[in-house]
């Protein structure tokens, strides 16, 4: 289901499980929507830090066509 254009919707999280499910759950009913958790790689990690959470969108957009004057 597409809410505002949102087609999907992810939370992420290095260290911090369940901080990131509450995270997840809070987000899913917000925008009521299914949302996936993934871990995120060392690199990033590395330098957002051991706790953090985050949320990534896939966002449906359309290219407009504007004709030069």
């Amino acid at each position: 289901m597409k809410k505002d254009g949102v087609e999907k919707t992810n939370t992420i999280y290095w260290a911090n499980a369940e901080e990131s499910e509450e995270f997840r759950k809070h987000v899913e009913q917000k925008l009521e929507i299914a949302v996936k958790t993934s871990r995120i790689g060392p690199v990033l990690e590395s330098h957002l830090g051991p706790k953090v959470v985050g949320i990534t969108f896939i966002i449906h957009w359309k290219r407009v066509w504007i004709p030069k004057k």
